[in-house]
């Protein structure tokens, strides 16, 4: 079915054409009309109404006449994209994204406000905000709008760009984006996210083709994989091993400054330390180590493994 909308407010019957619109669409819909002219709403509004951050997902199947979607997967979008918000909280929050939580709690819990009817799609809110500031001091409005920015460079900019963006960022905020890209590629839709402010005069809004979410997603293995996140530290091996098999390379490191470091000694510098007959002396001994991040996806549960790797270390006389 299709419905002819009148283009010009000046028209005499404007009101009544519209009228009759929202009428035929409370009747097919079988819902009332406040609901309908409810999602019509410039987002920018209802923020400033209820005092919170609004996020709106539409999407659309890239196979016709599908109007279902998993409700696991969807689930996962949720989980995946309340992860990286709080990631974002700790680099806005000035602290690590553990020592954000009671922040993350009050102003950037997400919350399912209402679905859509007739289209696919769901209207997200923040938590209230504790101070509507003007000057964009408040964390959730710098969270949201930095998490629409980085949507706008993704479905709008070349992939070189994005990447050369993406590496610029912290390694949380990238990886923690990589699992809600990932996530939106088991939806296999075409995406709008619409961004209402508190305070904002209009809405924005981004756009991400399915298509583009794949190119993003092997984007983001990608960087992960070339330029994977190192670390230099000094300190005391715990516990370490020079042989071949993983349990036997596994190491416990005590930076000067820190927490325990727990993981495996690159198979490629033992076998360095064997070729030059080095050992390796874990008494009162300090090194200098270089720790490489690798990251790796589960395909079927869409969870972030972290395993550290000593890829260089000398010993500090």
């Amino acid at each position: 079915m299709k419905l002819l909308l009148p283009l010009n407010k000046d028209y005499a019957d404007f009101e009544a054409r519209m009228f009759k619109v929202i009428y035929i669409l409370e009747k097919i819909e079988k819902r009332p009309s406040y609901e309908i002219i409810d999602v019509l709403k410039d987002t920018s509004k209802i923020a400033s109404h209820q005092g919170r951050e609004i996020i709106e997902i539409v999407l659309k199947s890239v196979y016709e006449n599908k109007y279902e979607i998993n409700a696991e997967n969807f689930g996962q979008v949720l989980k995946t994209a309340q992860k990286h918000l709080f990631a974002l909280g700790g680099v806005f929050g000035g602290k690590s994204l553990k020592k954000t939580e009671n922040i993350a709690k009050s102003e950037l819990k997400i919350s399912v406000l209402s679905t859509f009817h007739g289209s696919f799609g769901f209207r997200l809110g923040f938590g209230n905000q504790r101070q509507l500031d003007i000057e964009d001091n408040c964390i959730s409005k710098k969270v949201s709008k930095s998490f629409l920015h980085l949507l706008k460079i993704s479905g709008e900019e070349s992939i070189s760009t994005f990447r050369d963006y993406i590496s610029s960022q912290e390694k949380q905020i990238s990886r923690t984006f990589r699992l809600f890209i990932k996530s939106l590629t088991t939806l296999e839709s075409d995406f709008m996210f619409d961004w209402g402010s508190v305070g904002m005069e209009n809405e924005e809004i981004a756009r991400l083709s399915y298509s583009k979410v794949l190119e993003v997603d092997d984007a983001l293995s990608k960087e992960e994989e070339e330029n994977p996140h190192q670390i230099q530290e000094e300190g005391k091996f715990i516990k370490a091993g020079l042989e071949i098999t993983k349990d036997e390379r596994e190491f416990i490191f005590k930076p000067k400054i820190g927490d325990k470091i727990h993981g495996y000694i690159s198979t490629e510098l033992i076998q360095e330390f064997k070729e030059q007959d080095k050992s390796l002396t874990l008494k009162s001994r300090t090194y200098k180590v270089t720790i490489q991040e690798n990251v790796k996806i589960n395909e079927v549960t869409e969870e972030m493994k972290t395993t550290n790797e000593i890829i260089s270390m000398e010993e500090i006389v």
